[in-house]
């Protein structure tokens, strides 16, 4: 077991607990300016990070059962559940593995075209990293791995989860999903149309949020279409940018009769 200084005063150590430690590689080398997060419970998280001998400290922290989660740049996340007591004085030791396997892919809608969507890469149940999907591309990609078996799930608002698990073992995995839209989806969020906060629901049709409101205003849901567009481009168009766009839609845009194919 490494010695790692106890930095802690009388007074401290008699109304707290401490837990200490060193984060090393494989080879047992210190690893420096890694990211070590402590979890107890609904409590707030604990951040500290590792010096230039790979020692970290909690100080002044509950008694209990603690997740703990190390990682730094070029290694895989290491995870140990911990016990917390006055009692203890040994430190712990946590080793990280080189990361030698990229994982990624891309997220996709039902029509094929790219989706921003949350991505979660999980190993054994636990949460190894988070990313979203790009919006123009739907690319995502998680680093650092190791061999080993993981899952994938991809949520997006208005989409049914999609899930994927197995073996990665090559240099890269290359893992597309495609998320279900699901018909009828109402969220609290700001109207495409009429840009007032309060429930909407997607359309498909006009791929854009639409309140009740202004559900049968046709043309200002195609407009609603194109602002979304741009802005998911990251453009900024001027009046008759925009205006030239959606005037090729109303060309021959349902009458009130005729708009239940915009009903969404």
């Amino acid at each position: 077991m490494y010695k790692v200084p106890t930095i802690i005063n009388q007074s401290e150590a008699s109304t707290s607990c401490l837990f200490k430690g060193i984060v090393t590689d494989e080879d047992g080398k210190a690893v420096e300016n890694a990211s070590v997060i402590a979890f107890l419970d609904s409590h707030e998280p604990i951040n500290v990070v590792s010096d230039k001998n790979g020692c970290f400290l909690l100080g002044g922290i509950k008694e209990g059962n603690y997740f703990i989660r190390a990682s730094a740049a070029g290694f895989m996340v290491c995870t140990h559940d911990v016990h917390v007591s006055k009692e203890d004085s040994e430190g712990i030791v946590l080793k990280l593995k080189r990361g030698e396997i990229n994982l990624g892919g891309r997220i996709y809608n039902d029509d094929g075209a790219p989706l921003k969507a949350e991505v979660t890469l999980l190993k054994s149940g636990i949460v190894i990293q988070k990313t979203w999907s790009e919006v123009k591309s739907g690319r995502y990609s998680f680093q650092d791995l190791i061999t080993g078996r993981y899952e994938i799930q991809a949520t997006a608002a208005c989409y049914s989860a999609r899930a994927w698990s197995g073996e990665a073992t090559g240099s890269l995995t290359q893992i597309d999903l495609t998320l279900s839209f699901l018909d009828g989806c109402t969220m609290l969020g700001k109207c495409d149309v009429c840009e007032v906060a309060k429930e909407v629901r997607y359309c498909k049709f006009c791929h854009a949020y639409i309140c009740n409101d202004c559900r049968h205003n046709y043309p200002e849901r195609v407009k609603a279409m194109f602002r979304r567009r741009f802005s998911e481009l990251r453009k900024s168009p001027n009046e008759s940018e925009l205006e030239a766009e959606y005037e090729k839609e109303l060309k021959d845009a349902p009458t009130a009769t005729t708009r239940n194919c915009c009903s969404g």
